[in-house]
């Protein structure tokens, strides 16, 4: 399930495709009796980049917003 966000918090784009970021938790009506975890990926279905489960939305918001960015795209090489 995604996470809406409050408008004051906003997600960086992915350290490695720049795809848009999403929030998402296993929080749901069918998961009551389940401790809540969040966690941050990569919506770009080719990319696939995820950040580590936590409790604390809070916590994982910050721990992906202030992740080295580590973009393939620094490597390219322009043949020409």
């Amino acid at each position: 399930m995604t996470v809406t966000l409050p408008s004051n918090v906003t997600l960086r784009p992915c350290p490695l495709c720049g795809g848009e970021a999403l929030l998402k938790t296993n929080n749901d009506a069918q998961s009551m009796s389940r401790t809540p975890q969040f966690w941050v990926k990569c919506n770009d279905l080719d990319c696939g980049v995820t950040l580590n489960a936590s409790r604390d939305q809070d916590k994982i918001v910050k721990k992906w917003n202030t992740r080295p960015v580590l973009s393939v795209q620094a490597n390219k090489v322009q043949v020409g």
